[in-house]
């Protein structure tokens, strides 16, 4: 996914950033908070991040990257149903509220 003309540090920066924000969309609007949540929790993080290499007189992108992911790692797009876990357990078999519950019966079918 590198491009050359690109600097191998801007792919790693812009890696981070879709890595932070690129969470799966929730299959309802009450897991939309939750998604909303946690997205703006990791947002904040990526913030941190790219003010911290704007600011740096001498900015090191490694450790910008390995803070940010540390930092995804204790907000991690967990707690909701995704649109695609939601069509999963339809095909299964699931009715809507199965499909949508964060108790599904089915687990491993699940996966």
């Amino acid at each position: 996914m590198n491009r050359p003309d690109l600097h191998d540090e801007t792919v790693k920066v812009i890696l981070a950033v879709l890595e932070g924000i690129a969470i799966p969309h929730a299959a309802t609007v009450a897991h939309d908070e939750t998604r909303t949540r946690i997205l703006h929790d990791r947002l904040m993080h990526v913030v941190v991040m790219l003010e911290s290499l704007l600011g740096a007189a001498r900015p090191d992108v490694d450790d910008a990257v390995s803070y940010l992911q540390e930092k995804l790692a204790e907000h991690p797009p967990v707690g909701y149903i995704t649109q695609k876990r939601a069509h999963r357990r339809l095909k299964a078999g699931a009715t809507w509220l199965e499909a949508v519950s964060l108790d599904y019966r089915d687990q491993e079918a699940d996966q």
